[in-house]
């Protein structure tokens, strides 16, 4: 349900602001784009899957919660400054690289799921 809500107040914002002639200059990073819809869709999604991953291992591997609480703020930290930072970057450079950045963050999503259930497996065997 937030996903819909985000998706929704972001495309309906989106949508108005293309019909004003003062973000003609701007269409790049509008719905009108169809960079904008790969790092709404699938770039921005791949991105929270895998540092909430992240996240959820680094919590799990802490020795009590303030710990996890600040190895999980050092990590989003960082990550909300690469991943935004890549997003943007790629959403002007073009639908090309917006797809390579998406791949990038679905791979290490998958990548951090197998090590998460590496985590998981080995601590339910104990």
């Amino acid at each position: 349900l937030p996903t819909l809500a985000y998706a929704s107040v972001n495309l309906a914002a989106g949508s108005v602001e293309s019909l004003m002639p003062i973000t003609a200059g701007a269409a790049q990073w509008l719905p009108s784009s169809l960079g904008w819809w790969l790092a709404m869709l699938l770039g921005g999604p791949s991105w929270a899957l895998w540092v909430g991953t992240i996240c959820a291992a680094i919590s799990s591997l802490a020795q009590d919660v303030r710990e996890a609480q600040q190895a999980t703020w050092f990590v989003v930290f960082f990550a909300s400054l690469v991943a935004g930072g890549m997003l943007t970057w790629s959403i002007d450079a073009g639908s090309v690289e917006q797809l390579a950045v998406a791949l990038l963050a679905l791979a290490g999503a998958a990548t951090a799921l197998s090590a998460g259930s590496a985590l998981l497996s080995r601590d339910v065997r104990r």
